[in-house]
């Protein structure tokens, strides 16, 4: 995150370092090799809190590993479900953002329901899954000439049929013989309905659907072509309960539910199936203080087991989710925790460190401390919790500062840091009125100069939204007071401040605030970057340029050159003096960075995060990517440049050690001129960036900045050749 640039930029060091040169003297011919040195490189060392925290939407057990797709991350993912805990195994993003949805599993193969069809997963190894085919299931809307995708919330196979419940499309049974071209058999489609999940009986002929509204719906597809309601009830689980997930076994449904009015009252209800058109509720399993969500038997002990996936809210209003592990052995109508519930929950959004300690912005779960001096096993030391949610962190000498949402802005005492004391805290004065309700101002990012930090609040109406900065004096944390306040309709995410000058980020949308007076911020306009993005790095060593993670376009720079008429606001009209001047393509969707010298930091939401070689400005070149779970709002480079701290959001933290590796050095494969007079050297793979730099006395050297690198491919135009004899070229590794 970008609160933590301060601290990087005090102790910028110079990172990249020259590792191998590769001589390449040209005049009649001739090549010379220097020896290859040595790489920095990073490796994984260790993790917290090491185990998966995040909303199912649905789970299925098969062997030792329970399956469970996470629509909010967008992955799929294997625990290890046989311990007293769930342990990740593997995790498997979906490269094509898809949603994931419901499961079914036949044999090694594990079918997904999607946002927009079906895809297969090779689950031979669950410790390395792997995608396969992906199915499309198309179809034209009533009244439109345009095609869309079914929703496959849950699905079932019986041979080459497929029985899928599409959310308001009902239940379709699909010929998928041909997966390229699906065959429409029948429907059910009741009006109104949004069928959640579904179970089928041994047979294959009756399908049981949990419904948010009609709750349970019995359908006879003994002919596929023609689906049959048996049964369905609104009320049936009780008035004002709604279900989410059914599960089978033998003539047993058990379907959690939740009572919709009031959370937290759960019931696990066990349904007498035998006669389908005379369903009988003959056990109510009542869970005060529980919603209920998912219910996934299995085989497993002296019987038959089942995992359970529930929520719970604490005294604040927060929702926190856990797993249980449920036995139906001893009475199959009484399903009976076996275990203490893990809790699932968390989101991971930032990381700030000093000497071996780690500060944790963990979402709703407070600000975690972590000893980091053994880097393989991280050791939570202590908690500051809060009413709110915790977002952003800085440490300064033995202050720690961090935003708390509707909580307000907060400054502890970490002198020892195993026993933090709160010596100030400041709750935002800003909130709106809407349909006679108040909504307050949420602190999500700050930055602190002197005695004054400047807020970075956003506030959330039913109608209205609005980005403000609210200017704060902290000289006295006791006694901390408002000095200014501006805001104008937009969305904060987070803040950057520019000399007299601050940023509020969100959504694309970079709102500049003028703070020459603190007592007296206003607005001077704004402008936009595609592809959204909701933070900007400004690096002093890369004045006057700015990184954006924007979004799905990859890394943007920016030109500030004129800093002073940042989207100066004339009259009515906005001057945007900003400008995109170079990018870097990145996979994924690019939201969290951070800046360390000449390096940046780019996280993404399934791709990990990437380091950047920002030296020359206007080129940055990725220097590698680092695969890590959950989305990785940001990632931090220690105070010693020794470890990098990644901020996982629902997974926690992951630490990554420096290490000195060898660099295999790159060859000169070819030489020589093309067609139109270039002089042209191609190299065989390396590792690291490359520069081309030229002498004429072997003694001094410049950069050839005509040079063009095309991958492993150096281009010198004919016309830097003129004139030029004896010259010599030196292609430099970086790392």
């Amino acid at each position: 995150m970008q609160l933590f640039e301060l601290i990087m930029k005090k102790r910028i060091l110079t990172f990249f370092k020259r590792k191998t040169l590769l001589w390449a003297v040209v005049f009649l011919s001739g090549v010379l090799f220097v020896g290859a040195q040595s790489a920095e490189q990073y490796h994984k060392v260790g993790e917290w809190p090491g185990r998966l925290r995040g909303e199912f939407y649905d789970m299925k057990h098969q062997g030792d590993y329970l399956f469970a797709s996470m629509i909010n991350e967008k992955v799929l993912v294997a625990l290890q479900a046989g311990g007293v805990d769930l342990t990740v195994s593997s995790r498997l993003d979906m490269d094509d953002g898809a949603y994931p949805y419901g499961i079914y599993i036949e044999g090694n193969t594990l079918y997904l329901g999607q946002n927009d069809g079906i895809q297969l997963v090779d689950i031979t190894d669950p410790l390395n899954m792997q995608l396969g085919a992906k199915w499309k299931i198309a179809y034209t809307p009533e009244g439109s000439s345009e095609q869309s995708y079914y929703n496959v919330l849950d699905l079932y196979k019986q041979g080459n049929i497929f029985y899928l419940s599409t959310g308001q499309q009902g239940i379709r049974t699909v010929d998928m013989s041909d997966p390229e071209n699906p065959v429409m058999l029948g429907s059910y489609k009741p009006t109104g309905t949004l069928i959640q999940a579904i179970d089928v009986s041994s047979d294959g002929n009756i399908i049981y659907g949990a419904s948010m509204t009609d709750q349970i719906h019995i359908i006879d597809v003994s002919n596929p072509a023609e689906p049959v309601r048996l049964w369905a009830n609104d009320d049936f689980l009780g008035n004002g309960f709604r279900s989410m997930d059914v599960a089978l076994v033998d003539n047993l449904l058990y379907v959690p539910n939740f009572y919709y009015y009031a959370f937290g009252y759960g019931v696990i209800s066990v349904v007498d199936v035998t006669r389908p058109t005379e369903l009988e509720v003959v056990k109510r399993n009542e869970f005060n203080g529980y919603s209920l969500y998912h219910f996934s038997p299995f085989e497993g002990g002296a019987g038959t087991q089942a995992w359970c996936y529930l929520a719970t809210q604490d005294a604040n209003g927060f929702s926190h989710y856990w797993a249980n592990l449920f036995g139906l052995w001893d009475d199959p109508l009484t399903p009976l925790p076996l275990r203490e519930a893990i809790n699932m929950d968390g989101d991971t959004y930032s990381v700030a460190f000093k000497d071996h300690y780690a500060y944790v912005a963990d979402e709703i779960n407070g600000c975690k401390i972590l000893d980091i001096s053994d880097p393989a096993n991280p050791v939570l030391v202590n908690t500051i919790s809060t009413r709110s949610h915790v977002y952003n962190l800085k440490v300064e000498a033995d202050r720690l500062y961090f935003s708390a949402g509707d909580d307000g802005f907060y400054i502890a005492d970490i002198s020892n840091p195993a026993e933090p004391v709160q010596i100030g805290g400041y709750q935002s004065q800003l909130a709106v009125d809407e349909l006679g309700q108040r909504f307050w101002g949420w602190v999500v990012d700050f930055k602190v100069e002197g005695n004054l930090a400047y807020l970075g609040v956003d506030i959330t109406g039913f109608f209205a939204q609005f980005a403000c900065v609210e200017v704060i004096n902290i000289e006295d944390p006791s006694e901390i007071f408002p000095v200014g306040v501006e805001g104008f309709s937009g969305i904060c995410n987070s803040i950057e401040k520019y000399g007299d000058t601050v940023l509020l980020v969100g959504l694309g949308q970079y709102l500049s605030m003028d703070v020459s007076d603190p007592a007296k911020p206003y607005y001077k306009g704004h402008f936009n970057i595609p592809g959204g993005g909701n933070q900007i790095a400004l690096p002093e060593l890369a004045d006057p340029y700015g990184y954006i993670p924007a979004g799905s376009e990859g890394l943007k720079v920016v030109d500030f050159s004129d800093p002073a008429n940042i989207g100066t606001l004339a009259e009515s009209s906005v001057t945007n003096t900003v400008a995109v001047v170079a990018s870097l393509p990145l996979s994924g969707y690019r939201n969290g960075i951070s800046c360390r010298g000449e390096e940046l930091l780019v996280g993404s939401y399934n791709k990990g995060f990437a380091r950047v070689d920002i030296s020359s400005n206007l080129v940055p070149r990725l220097v590698d990517q680092y695969k890590v779970a959950g989305r990785t709002r940001g990632a931090f480079f220690s105070e010693d440049g020794n470890l990098i701290l990644t901020a996982s959001a629902q997974s926690g933290v992951y630490l990554f050690e420096k290490e000195t590796a060898p660099l295999e050095p790159p060859t000169i494969d070819s030489w020589g001129y093309n067609s139109t007079g270039d002089f042209v050297i191609t190299l065989s793979p390396g590792a690291g960036n490359l520069q081309l730099e030229y002498s004429l006395d072997m003694q001094s050297w410049t950069v050839v900045e005509e040079a063009s690198f095309q991958g492993r491919t150096v281009s010198i135009s004919a016309q830097f050749l003129v004139d030029k004899k004896n010259v010599c070229f030196r292609v430099k590794e970086w790392r």
